[in-house]
């Protein structure tokens, strides 16, 4: 083979390897730095919408969160207490959609919403997202464009036309609101470590904390039992019959929970509680009961029966004169 040809081959073998090795570090960041950080506002990029092309994800995504910012500009104090639940799908089920469209899972979640939380708390505001991470959550929360001069990822031109944020003044300013917020999950199942995953919550926390005057009612992550669909983020925890890996989110999850639990137990201020619904779900140390979450992952009707209950007996427990 002529000198300038092999040199070439060479060449162009060594820009594969190098594209192959960037393209496993864009897949998951083991040992590196995540492209989207858990604990600064992002902009959904396409490293976390890689199920759905980015491009198709981003339009409905943008149009969800305009509406939940309306819902938020909607929210009048009442001069008594309400609450307001922030999260990703599991929390948006209460709304009975995904990404703000209906969806069959959800069927009979938002009367649950009504005839349990909404009883005490009339008309609760919900601002959940599917599949949003924490650093999503902390962009919805925060001014749009404001934020975007140093999120990571492009805006879009709708983006840029959304100036607020999913916190309105009016939810600022009330004390008797408190805030619900369930997220994270997204993270682990993205390959986030149980560190950057509580980074991530207590950071959503704290923009709560020090932007609003209301109480903040952190959730544990509930349990999920879809480790084996999952390979390259949850663990391998034993052996099938058949000798093959069994995989768990199960550690992680305790992991991050431990951290939030901790965390919210040291505040002095007495403005964030810590609640742990995930028992019921539970089925053994590493799966979930399917009556209650038939995806392994999403409560159903009767899980979010469950959850409410727990919401309501912490929301009293933690916040005196709910």
């Amino acid at each position: 083979m002529p000198t300038d040809a092999l040199e070439d081959l060479m060449h162009q073998k060594a820009h594969a390897q190098k594209s192959r090795a960037k393209a496993r570090r864009s897949k998951h960041h083991r040992g590196g730095v995540p492209p989207e950080p858990a604990d600064a506002p992002v902009l959904r990029t396409a490293w976390s919408t890689r199920l759905v092309p980015h491009n198709e994800f981003m339009g409905p995504w943008e149009r969800c969160h305009a509406t939940l910012v309306n819902d938020a500009r909607a929210y009048r104090a009442t001069g008594r207490p309400q609450i307001a639940l922030l999260g990703d799908s599991i929390t948006e089920s209460w709304r009975g959609t995904g990404l703000c469209r209906k969806l069959g899972r959800c069927q009979g979640v938002p009367g649950v919403l009504q005839a349990t939380l909404g009883a005490r708390w009339p008309q609760p505001t919900v601002l959940g997202i599917a599949a949003d991470h924490t650093q999503h959550l902390l962009w919805r929360l925060a001014d749009g464009e404001e934020v975007c001069r140093k999120c990571v990822g492009t805006v879009s031109e709708v983006s840029r036309r959304l100036a607020d944020g999913e916190l309105s003044p009016a939810m600022a300013s009330d004390p008797q609101l408190a805030f619900v917020v369930l997220i994270g999950t997204n993270n682990l199942g993205r390959g986030h470590t149980p560190e950057e995953t509580v980074a991530g919550v207590v950071a959503v926390a704290g923009t709560l904390l020090n932007q609003t005057q209301g109480r903040v009612l952190l959730n544990a992550l509930l349990p999920r039992g879809d480790g084996n669909k999952r390979k390259k983020a949850a663990p391998v925890v034993g052996s099938a019959a058949d000798g093959s890996p069994v995989r768990s989110f199960s550690p992680l999850i305790t992991k991050v929970n431990a951290g939030l639990r901790s965390w919210a137990e040291a505040d002095a201020a007495r403005r964030v509680g810590f609640v742990d619904c995930g028992g019921p779900f539970r089925r053994g140390e590493h799966d979930v009961q399917r009556e209650l979450m038939p995806d392994s992952l999403h409560p159903n009707r009767k899980g979010h029966e469950l959850w409410a209950s727990c919401l309501t007996a912490a929301l009293l427990e933690h916040f005196p004169g709910m």
